[in-house]
């Protein structure tokens, strides 16, 4: 039986847990960027006869194994990179990856900790290959959501099918994996329930730009990709933490505020504003004047132009009015 993206590649044996594998060779990951993680290349020095200086040239996919380096050429499949860095002949190296196990491996060890009641104490589960368990989210619930499939790849957002939720990701701003998000109808849990999400954003890890607009849900991101608007992060509900704001002002030169258009939202916009209005940060505050309606940016009903018009005629500090309370 041969698997692709789940653990078996095209006849190429997988880890089950890329990342951890790539530190047993001793290759040190500088970040982790939809899908990929990139570090300094193990192969450069036989081919240039030097070392390489920049982890920007060699990346491995997280998911098949291949790896390449655009600089010297080294490239190939994960056996390729095991034969490379210890030398094994190619019996040696692909016993050296099976025996590191696949995504069924996976299972059977996530399967044994949650029959056992020990998945809290096994932090070493919650890595970046658990997301093997999950698949691309369905066309009805893309379409219900007016979410195109690119803001989904961009994001990293994955769907549990037996469930029924989305596995919205939470990675530090250099992009290692954290923990996730399960985002039902009315409810949202983490996994691990002890995952520090406070001290991060949604979608930190993937920004292009400098103007940054902060959202609630971190499916609002994905909504305002959708409607052409890069550079959305989520705090992952109306709370925004002292390391959130701190990772805000850090990344960008504009921060436009977009909470929720409720009574919460309200206040703490409110607050954010008066806590910053005499700063000097440049920040502005998502205009819902026309969509008085909607609860957010990710309401049923609000279309792209609503949601670039929000943004476009976002609304500086010092013109920003407290918003009056519904009846």
């Amino acid at each position: 039986m041969s698997f692709t993206s789940s653990g078996w590649g095209g006849g190429q044996a997988v880890p089950g847990d890329v990342v951890s594998s790539l530190q047993e060779l001793g290759i040190q990951i500088a970040r982790i960027i939809h899908g990929e993680a990139w570090a300094y290349c193990p192969g450069h020095f036989v081919r240039l006869g030097r070392q390489n200086r920049h982890p920007d040239k060699w990346s491995i996919n997280l998911e098949t194994g291949q790896h390449s380096c655009f600089s010297c050429g080294f490239s190939g499949s994960f056996t390729t990179l095991v034969r490379e860095v210890l030398g094994y002949d190619y019996s040696d190296a692909d016993s050296w990856v099976r025996s590191r196990g696949g995504v069924q491996r996976l299972r059977r060890a996530l399967s044994t900790a949650l029959d056992s009641g020990i998945e809290r104490s096994a932090p070493r589960l919650w890595n970046e290959a658990r997301m093997a368990l999950f698949a691309d989210p369905p066309g009805d619930e893309l379409a219900r959501r007016g979410l195109s499939a690119g803001s989904v790849v961009h994001y990293g957002v994955l769907w549990d099918s037996e469930n029924d939720r989305w596995i919205l990701p939470i990675r530090d701003e250099d992009g290692k994996f954290l923990g996730y998000q399960e985002k039902g109808p009315g409810w949202v849990s983490n996994k691990p329930a002890q995952v520090q999400k406070g001290d991060t954003l949604f979608g930190l890890h993937c920004l292009r730009g400098t103007t940054l607009i902060l959202v609630e849900s971190p499916l609002d991101c994905l909504r305002l990709y959708t409607a052409g608007i890069d550079g959305a992060v989520s705090s992952f509900g109306v709370q925004v933490s002292r390391s959130q704001l701190d990772l805000l002002f850090d990344y960008a030169e504009v921060i436009i505020f977009a909470l929720d258009n409720d009574e919460a939202g309200w206040n703490k916009s409110w607050e954010l504003r008066q806590k910053y209005l005499s700063s000097g940060y440049r920040i502005k505050f998502a205009d819902y004047s026309h969509i008085s309606w909607a609860k957010d940016l990710g309401t049923e009903g609000v279309s792209n132009w609503d949601i670039q018009q929000a943004i476009v005629n976002s609304i500086s500090m010092l013109r920003y009015r407290h918003v009056q309370r519904k009846s």
